[in-house]
């Protein structure tokens, strides 16, 4: 009786341990996709047609606060600014 109750106590240390390691693992998948979508994001130029400042090939790493965030398709909620005509209000 006692090795079968050593052995589901092995077991259930074992799952804690998987457990914990799973958890651990699903905090720095939500935080590395926070920080994707509200810190930085990170492209690969695919042409040639940004030279001579960018060339095919190159990554670059876009900081999203500069602009502040984006609310599709053009328009951006950080101040008052209209981006569609240029025209920003004090």
């Amino acid at each position: 009786m006692k090795n079968r109750t050593e052995h589901w106590v092995s077991i259930k240390k074992g799952l804690d341990k998987l457990l914990s390691v799973a958890f651990f693992f699903c905090i720095i998948v939500i935080v590395w996709l926070l920080f994707q979508v509200i810190g930085f994001v990170s492209f690969k130029i695919p042409s040639d047609s940004m030279e001579p400042a960018l060339f095919a090939g190159d990554n670059i790493l876009v900081n999203k606060w500069v602009m502040g965030g984006h609310k599709g398709r053009g328009e951006y909620f950080k101040g008052k600014t209209d981006c569609r005509n240029g025209i920003s209000e004090p």
